[in-house]
């Protein structure tokens, strides 16, 4: 449920950083490590923080080979 909910929000912003092929693997992975931790110990909120750098922009006429 709660990788679900994150995934709703955060999946567009994601995709467009990482490509789309890569969400499942993602929240899959997210999913997983959420569980894990949820089993371990008594959790109440799950935060998550986010933070993405810009992409560096190659213009193709100046780019060399």
């Amino acid at each position: 449920m709660i990788a679900t909910d994150i995934r709703a929000v955060g999946e567009p912003i994601l995709a467009s950083q990482f490509g789309e092929e890569n969400m499942d693997n993602l929240f899959q992975r997210f999913k997983d490590v959420v569980l894990d931790h949820m089993e371990a110990e008594k959790c109440e909120y799950v935060n998550l923080v986010i933070s993405l750098a810009k992409r560096a922009q190659i213009n193709s006429a100046n780019a060399t080979n």
